[in-house]
C-alpha cells in the first residue's frame, strides 16, 4: 500500500511551538538544503549524497520537507511504505516482525537552528495522519543507540514510540528499534 505524498503543490501548515511552519512533499530542488541538514546532522542519521537520494526515491522512498522563509528547507523525513523494496536491516526487520500494514520512518532531521521548535513532532503527526487514512497500524523508526542519541530516545517515547528490540548494524552503529501504533481515524 502506498503513501503518496502529494503534489509539490499540496501544502499543509503545521503548528510548531513557534509558529506555523508550511509542510510540503519534496522537490527535487530541495536536494541542497536536505543534504545540508543531514550533514549537520551527523552522526544521528546515515549519510545522504545526490545517488542515494535519487535511490532512496526510485524505490520508493516518500519525502516530506517544512519550510521556512522564502520556501527555505528546514527539516525533512524520509519514509517508506511496508511494500516498498528497501533494503536496509532495520526495515527488514518491521517486515519480518509486523508483515507489512506500516509506514517506516528512515529519517527525521531538522536545521541545527531550528530544533526544539516542534517541527520532528508536526512532520510524525502529518505522516501518521497520512498513515491513517490508508488504513496502515503502526509506525516504525529506530534510534541509535552506538553512538548514543539520548535526545531522540526521549522525543520518540514521548511521541508514543515504544522500544521493540535492538539491532546491531555492519556500520558499528547499535540501533533501538521503535513501533507507534496508530487508532483508526476519528477514534
Amino acid at each position: 500500500m502506498a503513501i503518496a505524498p502529494g503534489s509539490a503543490d499540496n501544502i499543509d501548515v503545521v503548528p510548531t511551538s513557534s509558529s506555523q511552519a508550511p509542510l510540503r512533499a519534496w522537490r527535487d530542488t530541495d536536494i541542497e538544503a536536505v543534504l545540508g541538514i543531514n550533514a549537520a546532522s551527523q552522526p544521528h542519521v546515515a549519510r545522504l549524497d545526490r545517488a542515494e537520494v535519487r535511490r532512496l526515491l526510485v524505490i520508493g522512498a516518500r519525502i516530506w520537507v517544512v519550510t521556512g522563509d522564502g520556501d527555505e528547507v528546514i527539516a525533512y523525513l524520509i519514509a517508506f511504505p511496508s511494500d516498498a523494496p528497501y533494503d536496509g536491516q532495520e526495515f527488514a526487520y518491521f517486515t519480518g516482525r509486523l508483515g507489512g500494514g506500516f509506514l517506516y520512518v528512515d529519517q527525521v532531521a531538522i536545521h541545527p537552528q531550528h530544533r526544539r521548535g516542534g517541527l520532528g513532532r508536526a512532520l510524525y503527526e502529518h505522516v501518521a495522519g497520512l498513515a491513517r487514512a490508508e488504513r496502515l497500524r503502526a509506525l516504525c523508526c529506530e534510534v541509535n543507540l552506538v553512538p548514543p542519541n539520548p535526545d531522540s530516545r526521549v522525543f520518540h517515547a514521548r511521541a508514543g514510540f515504544v522500544a521493540v528490540d535492538q539491532l546491531g548494524l555492519p556500520d558499528g552503529r547499535t540501533v533501538e528499534l521503535l513501533t507507534r501504533e496508530l487508532a483508526e481515524p476519528g477514534t
